[in-house]
C-alpha cells in the first residue's frame, strides 16, 4: 500500500519509514486529527493482514498488519537496503544459517531479536533476486524456535554436558565447534550443523539394540532417553571392504528398525546450506515419529 503523507510505497503499513520515524520523533502530532485518521485506516487494513496472534513474531508487540510490528518491519527494511545484492543465492543462504546459529548462542535479548530481522532480510532478498524460497517459507517458525532458545539455553546446556560425558573415547584429529574430535573435515561438517541445529547429540555412539554384532553409529540424537533416539551414519568412502560393511549395517538398523539418517559424501561436499535444511527437516520428522510411538 501506499503511505499516507507522501505516498510512497510502505508495505503492508499506513505509513512509510521515513514518515513513520518522523511521526513517533513528534509524539504530539499523536492527539491530533490525522491520529484519528489514521487509526481509521489500520482498521480498514486490519482484516487483511492480520497474523493469528496478533503479535510480531520478533519482539510480541502489537502487529496487526503482518508477521512483524513496524519498528521491526523497517529494521527489516534497514538491513535489506544494506545487503549487497550480487550476493549469490548460496551466499545468502550460508549467511542465514551462520547467522542462526549465531543467535541461538546470544545472551543479549535486544541482540538477537535484531538479527532476527536480519534473518528475515536476507530470507527476502534470496527469495527476490534469485527466486528461492526455501528460506522465506521457514523463517518465521526459525525465528518463534530462537526466540523460545531464550528461555532453554541452560536447560540445553546441561544436557548437552551429560551426552558429552557418556560419549565413546575416539581417536579423532579434528576438532568441531561443541568441542568433540572427530575423524575427518566431513564429519566435522556434519557435527557442527548438528550444534548449529542446537541438535543435542553423541558422537561415535555404541547402538546398544544391535546385539548381533558391535556397531557404532557416526551420530546418535537423544529423543526418548540417552538410549531411543535416531542415528546418523556419513558414508564416506567407495571401496568394496566399506560397501559390504554399510550395507550390513544398513540391513541390521532396518530389522531393530531403528531411526536411521544417512549422509553420502557428494551431500556434504556440494551444497551445505540444503544438506542442512534437508538434515533439519529429517530429524524433526524422525522425532515426530518417535514420540508418536512412545
Amino acid at each position: 500500500m501506499k503511505c499516507k503523507i507522501c505516498n510512497k510505497y510502505s508495505g503492508n503499513f499506513p505509513l512509510c519509514k521515513d514518515c513513520y520515524y518522523e511521526q513517533k520523533t513528534y509524539e504530539s502530532n499523536l492527539e491530533n486529527n490525522f491520529d484519528d485518521e489514521l487509526i481509521e485506516i489500520q482498521e480498514e487494513k486490519l482484516i487483511e493482514y492480520e497474523n493469528e496472534s496478533g503479535l510480531c513474531c520478533v519482539c510480541k508487540e502489537e502487529a496487526p498488519y503482518g508477521k512483524q510490528c513496524q519498528d521491526c518491519y523497517y529494521e527489516t527494511l534497514d538491513y535489506k537496503d544494506n545487503i549487497d545484492k550480487n550476493r549469490k543465492a548460496h551466499e545468502l543462504r550460508e549467511w542465514y544459517y551462520n547467522l542462526k546459529a549465531t543467535i541461538y548462542k546470544q545472551k543479549n535479548l535486544n541482540k538477537k531479536q535484531s538479527n532476527c530481522n536480519k534473518l528475515i532480510a536476507l530470507a527476502i532478498l534470496c527469495r527476490d533476486l534469485h527466486g528461492d524460497d526455501s528460506l522465506i517459507s521457514r523463517v518465521y517458525n526459525d525465528i518463534g524456535n530462537l526466540i523460545e532458545t531464550q528461555k532453554s539455553n541452560n536447560d540445553i546446556s546441561k544436557i548437552e554436558i551429560e551426552f558429552d560425558m557418556q560419549k565413546n573415547d575416539v581417536s579423532g584429529q579434528v576438532k568441531c565447534i561443541d568441542g568433540h574430535w572427530v575423524e575427518n573435515d566431513l564429519e566435522r561438517d556434519i557435527d557442527d550443523m548438528l550444534y548449529q541445529l542446537r541438535k543435542t547429540h553423541v558422537y561415535a555412539k555404541k547402538v546398544n539394540e544391535i546385539t548381533t554384532r558391535g556397531v557404532k553409529s557416526d551420530w546418535f540424537i537423544p529423543v526418548l532417553s540417552d538410549t531411543k533416539g535416531i542415528y546418523i551414519e556419513l558414508w564416506g568412502m567407495e571401496t568394496d571392504d566399506y560397501k559390504r560393511n554399510k550395507e550390513e549395517k544398513i540391513k541390521l538398523y532396518k530389522e531393530e528398525e531403528l531411526p536411521l539418517i544417512e549422509i553420502y559424501r557428494k551431500d556434504v561436499l556440494n551444497d551445505k546450506a540444503l544438506l542442512r535444511d534437508n538434515l533439519e527437516s529429517e530429524i524433526n520428522k524422525l522425532e515426530k515419529e518417535l514420540k508418536k510411538k512412545k
